[in-house]
């Protein structure tokens, strides 16, 4: 199997998690359809959290947990959009690590602690 990747790498575009659900549509077509599109989305769970998004074909989804739940949403309007890639490729499972630590360290959503002079600066 041969896949041209027109995404760039690192960008945190799902690139690699495309190339991973075409590759799993790709099978399966091969197969003559022989696995069930919720069999498919489950299969691709375990590849990436955004996999089944690409498995599923909507053209916008809201996803819970590890990308194990989608709930299809209508396409957005076309709109125009500039895309910034930074020379930094950062990998995706290492930035979702730093999330992961965030959360595991930091207090709890919505709690804010503020210095009584910084609130002085504002009045």
């Amino acid at each position: 199997m041969h896949l041209t990747k027109r995404i760039p790498a690192g960008g945190g575009l799902g690139g690699g998690s495309t190339d991973a659900a075409q590759a799993l549509l790709a099978v399966n077509q091969l197969a003559g359809d022989a696995v069930p599109l919720s069999e498919l989305l489950h299969l691709a769970a375990r590849l990436g959290a955004d996999v089944p998004y690409f498995v599923s074909g909507a053209p916008l989804a809201l996803g819970w947990g590890h990308g194990d739940r989608l709930l299809a949403l209508p396409a957005l309007p076309p709109m125009p959009a500039l895309l910034l890639l930074p020379d930094v490729a950062i990998p995706t499972s290492e930035a979702y690590g730093w999330i992961d630590e965030a959360r595991a360290s930091s207090s709890p959503r919505g709690s804010v602690t503020l210095d009584a002079s910084v609130l002085s600066n504002w009045s």
